[in-house]
């Protein structure tokens, strides 16, 4: 009955990120640029193709902006027409603009006018809350970021820029775009407007899917200087938006950490148990033995072994065996206590044996590193010296190891954490996560009994203890 209801809680706990919205296609970012507009004057019954779209937001010190978007068109019997037909025009345009699918959100943009100048349909527009104001006067624009529930944006203009309010600088290092500097000694160009004030973003132009360039999430933060206060009042704004992502993210390791916690408690009760002295030499011979098939296994398994500059997480956790084995063994025949830290070495020496395996088994391609498959290694091989602290039966050195074990587990997934995005099918990679520690506390369990095994042992034997510790 108690399992049933920890399965449950489990598959409860794991379904509830999956509640967070997933990533989805790109965004536009101009509805009424390129491939947006040419669909909504085809709608109108016009022939049109844009050649060449430019778009630039002029921000204000509350947060509005203007936008300018010049759309050049290739039909010049279309351009005719619209100039002589307002009201045909202003459809083309509101049109798209309602495109729900792109941005700007409709729901924000007002003050709409539309003219044409040559072969050029030229869109003027007012938009609410382009931009956020922070801390020390900055303004921070999130058009270009979703929050984390996108990967990037699509880039459907030639030029896109971003123009601060006047006298302000752009304050942080955006991720994507050009920022202008200052030209000269006044700070000003030739139109009178402060230069660093301004982020260009151009397209790459290879005609994908009519979206020219894919942008990575970012932010564009402006202020009246660049000095401390100014990039401490970004620092904090960037921090409070990433907050709900983050704290999104952290809950999708929860079901992972609930069957680590109650993995935990079962390895404790397992070594009650006990290894007589030959069982114990066979654990240690058998991990040995099973190590080096882990290590092994492409071979055998049909397929190149470390293809790629890769080694897979079963041969990392066969290095781990075979490491745990030696030492086990090595302990049992010299028959002296050693403190328990010690025993980290398997954990502190798997990253640069798989790096030398890499480097040896694939010469002279390979370059001197490990994939990221072998730091699945590190959490494990610290299970064995919290069992061998454990059989020593310290308190502090219980405390110390444990807390080593879960800073190392808590460490790894940590590491690959994103601070920006939300992962596509969070519930599912939840689900995921919760069984891969699930495996890893399967194979852990051999290497736990081994170690709470060897410290009774040594105990039984009269073992010299170097440390209390």
């Amino acid at each position: 009955m108690k399992l049933r209801i920890f399965l449950a809680l489990l598959v409860l706990v794991a379904a509830l990120p999956a509640v967070a919205p997933a990533s989805s296609r790109p965004d536009p970012l101009c509805s009424v640029c390129d491939d947006g507009f040419e669909r909504a004057a085809t709608n109108a019954g016009l022939e049109s193709t844009v050649t060449r779209s430019t778009v630039e937001v002029v921000v204000q010190e509350n947060g509005d902006a203007r936008w300018t978007v010049r759309n050049r068109l290739a039909n010049e019997s279309t351009a005719n027409r619209l100039r002589t037909d307002s009201g045909l025009l202003d459809r083309v345009v509101r049109t798209a603009l309602g495109d729900g699918y792109r941005s700007p959100d409709s729901t924000r943009v007002s003050d709409v006018s539309a003219r044409v100048e040559g072969t050029e349909v030229v869109v003027t527009f007012a938009y609410s809350s382009f931009a956020d104001s922070a801390v020390g006067g900055v303004l921070v624009v999130g058009y270009f970021h979703s929050g984390g529930g996108r990967e990037s944006y699509g880039l459907d203009a030639d030029e896109f820029t971003v123009v601060g309010p006047a006298g302000s600088v752009v304050v942080n290092d955006p991720a994507t775009g050009r920022v202008h500097e200052r030209a000269d000694r006044e700070g000003v160009d030739d139109e009178g407007e402060a230069r660093g004030s301004r982020v260009t973003w151009t397209s790459a132009d290879d005609g994908y899917d009519r979206v020219d360039r894919y942008l990575a999430d970012t932010y564009v933060a402006f202020g009246p200087s660049e000095d401390v206060v100014q990039r401490l009042g970004v620092t904090v704004a960037f921090a409070v938006r990433a907050v709900p992502t983050v704290l999104n993210n952290l809950a999708l390791l929860l079901p992972a950490a609930l069957v680590f916690a109650v993995g935990l408690a079962g390895l404790g009760r397992a070594g009650r148990v006990g290894l007589a002295p030959g069982e114990l030499k066979r654990l240690a011979a058998g991990v040995l033995v099973l190590g080096l098939l882990g290590v092994v296994h492409p071979t055998y398994a049909g397929t190149v072994p470390l293809v790629n500059d890769d080694i897979t997480a079963l041969s990392a956790a066969g290095a781990v065996y075979v490491l745990v084995g030696v030492t086990a063994l090595a302990l049992v025949t010299v028959r002296k206590q050693v403190p328990w830290w010690w025993l980290l070495a398997p954990a502190a020496l798997t990253p640069p044996i798989a790096a030398l395996l890499v480097a040896l088994l694939s010469y002279p391609s390979t370059p001197w590193d490990a994939s990221d498959a072998v730091w699945l290694g590190v959490p494990l091989a610290t299970v064995f010296p919290l069992g061998y602290a454990v059989g020593r039966g310290t308190r502090r050195g219980k405390r110390y190891a444990l807390a080593t074990t879960l800073g190392v587990t808590a460490g790894l997934p940590l590491q690959y954490l994103s601070f920006t995005q939300q992962p596509f099918a969070g519930g599912l990679m939840a689900i995921i996560a919760a069984f891969l520690v699930a495996f890893g506390l399967l194979f852990g369990t051999p290497l736990y009994l081994l170690g709470e095994s060897v410290a009774r042992h040594l105990d039984a034997r009269g073992g010299e203890f170097e440390e209390t510790s």
